[in-house]
């Protein structure tokens, strides 16, 4: 057998299964779909554990900063190769996309 000859019997079996599969659509009037139900509730978020507050002894402490809190007018650097300092040189790369 050649090979268009087998492509041929191919489609023509898989025309008449789909002919067959297609059936006669008032068959299908006594299936119902089934109902399903989702409870309601409401999903809880867990809690964030927040970091502990670091203080710094009174006098002056030691590294940048002298001892004072990181803000606008005391700008303390993070720890190296920690996220915040990513973060600092991320806004530093890309000003707008900081809120500067």
């Amino acid at each position: 057998m050649s090979l268009r000859a087998l492509a041929l019997l191919a489609a023509i079996a898989a025309l008449a299964l789909g002919a067959v599969a297609c059936g006669d659509d008032e068959e299908d009037e006594g299936v119902s779909i089934p109902s399903i139900s989702v409870p309601e509730t409401v999903p809880t978020v867990p809690e964030t554990p927040t970091a502990p507050e670091t203080t710094t002894p009174e006098g002056g402490g030691t590294g940048a900063g002298g001892g004072q809190p990181d803000s606008a007018e005391n700008d303390v650097p993070p720890p190296s190769g920690s996220p915040q300092e990513r973060f600092e040189q991320f806004c530093e790369q890309n000003p707008g996309a900081c809120g500067d």
